[in-house]
């Protein structure tokens, strides 16, 4: 007889326990479209009641009372008899729950995740080396490569679960958790001679270091040029030169630069346009009486101050200096998060950096004031060019969270254990630390001066420091993490250790601890 079979509990489809890769993975749909090809359960033997355990009477032991699992002799084209015995627990226990009947499991490796039915007890002690499946001392192993090990919802009849081995793997990618079984609204659940475990939680990942900007080697202004007497009209082409202001080129990555200083002014000139001998100034006999040093007075660049840039000198102010760049905001470390979806790692975000410093003032050209010679131009000493401002500090990246190990987690599930199992955890993962951030570089300094006060460039600002960015969470160790209802057992649970903390460093506070405890409620 061919029997379809809907799947119970679940859908087919992938339960995402948060941002840590564990998916809980109910059992898939038989290849041949969700059907359980099952024949009709036998009568039951003559005098055999089959109420009782196999560990009461073997007559049990029997189809009417069963559906037979073996991993190393079943296949999913079985007809779930000790004959030829089914390969899926799962597949078993959707047949078994349509005519009422257990589950008997060979003590075998199953590699399959286990999906658990409402009413359907499972029985994992057989050896069933020989034609006759005999109790043994084993357990069988549900022992899936990835994922939750098993789950449990809506199990609300009474359902005993014996002599299984659940295991769950270590966590797979960088911040996986390791959970052994969930179970939600499965109040019906007893647990007998069955151990429930979790393996290591996965480690979160370390921020990458910020890159460290280089500031140009030319940062600082150049030099003013002291005033000379050319005379008879001679011209000096270096005082015709601007000073050129620091070069504000941030190197390591693009995009960072910062301001540029101001260029110092080139010479200012007095013209001396007597006749009359040296050192002699006859108002009569000049061109300009009164002023025998006259001309325009440069001041420094830029004129009007810029962002990048700050105001240069004039011959009455002095050159301003650059502005220090601005601090970036700092990131935040953030606490995982426990549901019965699962375990959801603490991800640190990240800081922003800093900003460039602002370039100072070009220093101005000063008029010197003294004798000159018939005919003759002086020239005012240049202004030094402004230092250039400081690189900015870049920011670093954020650690990841780490994954959790739990042996059990529960909402709503008032679960029972017996004396004879174990729930254990593993030791959680070590939450990722967020990466050094790039250091500011202070601003360039100003040229050089030996002239008047107002020929002086003014330095560069400072870069702004970067904030600092979070760290990743520490991952959990939980035998059992419950809420709702907590479950009855008569073993503590025994946990790993939780995982570490990324620990302060100067101004950064720490990422948030991880947890140890047998029984945690959230």
């Amino acid at each position: 007889m061919k029997r379809t079979v809907l799947a119970l509990l679940l859908t087919a489809g992938v339960i995402h326990c948060g941002t840590d890769n564990v998916d809980v993975k109910p059992a898939a749909p038989r290849k041949d479209g969700g059907t359980v090809d099952l024949p009709p359960p036998p009568p039951a033997p003559d005098g055999c009641d089959i109420k009782l355990l196999p560990t009461e009477n073997a007559c049990v032991i029997h189809e009417s009372a069963g559906v037979f699992v073996s991993a190393s002799r079943g296949s999913d084209a079985g007809d779930g008899t000790r004959a030829k015995p089914l390969k899926s627990i799962s597949d078993a226990i959707v047949g078994a729950a349509r005519d009422g009947r257990r589950v008997y499991v060979c003590a075998e490796t199953y590699e399959a995740p286990l999906t658990l039915g409402d009413g359907v007890n499972v029985f994992g002690y057989f050896d069933c080396s020989a034609a006759d499946w005999k109790v043994t001392e084993g357990r069988a192993k549900i022992a899936p490569k990835e994922g939750v090990a098993a789950l449990a919802k809506g199990i609300v009849k009474p359902t005993r679960i014996e002599a299984l081995d659940i295991s769950a793997p270590d966590g797979k990618a960088a911040g996986d958790s390791s959970i052994g079984l969930i179970a939600q609204d499965s109040g019906g659940l007893s647990f007998l001679n069955t151990r429930i475990a979790a393996g290591k939680g996965r480690d979160g990942v370390n921020g990458k270091d910020a890159v460290q900007l280089t500031a140009s080697a030319n940062a600082q202004g150049g030099a003013s040029v002291n005033e000379t007497n050319d005379a008879f009209e001679g011209v000096s082409t270096s005082h015709q030169t601007n000073k050129p202001g620091g070069a504000g080129t941030c190197s390591g990555a693009p995009g960072h630069d910062a301001g540029s200083g101001g260029d110092g002014a080139k010479s200012s000139t007095s013209d001396c346009t007597g006749t009359v001998g040296m050192f002699g100034c006859s108002s009569a006999t000049f061109s300009n009486p009164g002023n025998c040093f006259v001309g325009a007075t440069v001041p420094g660049l830029p004129v009007t101050g810029a962002a990048a840039t700050a105001k240069g000198a004039t011959t009455t102010t002095l050159a301003e200096p650059g502005q220090d760049g601005t601090r970036g905001t700092d990131g935040a470390s953030a606490p995982a998060q426990l549901s019965i979806e699962g375990f959801k790692a603490g991800n640190g975000t990240a800081a922003t950096d800093g900003s460039p410093g602002q370039g100072g003032g070009g220093g101005a050209s000063v008029i010197h004031a003294g004798g000159c010679s018939a005919r003759a131009q002086w020239w005012g000493a240049t202004g030094s060019g402004g230092g250039a401002g400081g690189c900015p500090g870049l920011a670093a990246g954020a650690g990841t969270g780490a994954g959790s190990s739990i042996a059990i987690l529960s909402k709503a599930s008032a679960i029972k254990f017996d004396g004879r199992c174990v729930v254990a955890s593993s030791s959680g993962g070590n939450g990722g630390r967020a990466g050094a951030p790039g250091a500011a570089t202070p601003g360039g300094l100003a040229g050089a001066t030996s002239g008047a006060v107002f020929t002086a460039g003014a330095p560069g600002g400072a870069g702004g420091a970067a904030g600092l960015s979070g760290h990743g969470s520490a991952g959990h160790s939980f035998g059992i993490a419950w809420t709702g209802t907590k479950p009855t057992t008569e073993v503590t649970p025994t946990v790993g250790a939780a995982g570490a903390q990324a620990a302060a460093r100067g101004n950064e506070p720490a990422g948030a601890a991880g947890i140890a405890e047998a029984v945690h409620e959230f």
